[in-house]
């Protein structure tokens, strides 16, 4: 058993990446315009429209039910 972790330990990697939220690919200000506003296909919208499924909305409507 030692022998295996003692060659295990000769073949680890050490990774020396970081993360770098200032070199995000897309503009922030962009997320406030409106999603027609871009050129999307349908297959982009059914993925948008996955995660937006999966999201609560951070404004709740009251709903108005008649009684």
């Amino acid at each position: 058993m030692g022998l295996l972790k003692f060659i295990a330990k000769k073949f680890s990697c050490k990774s020396s990446c970081v993360y770098n939220p200032n070199d995000e690919y897309f503009n922030r200000e962009s997320m406030s315009l409106p999603l027609s506003s871009f050129e999307l296909k349908f297959k982009d919208v059914k993925k948008i429209m996955k995660i937006l499924n999966k999201r609560d909305t951070v404004c709740k409507k009251k709903s108005s039910h008649i009684i």
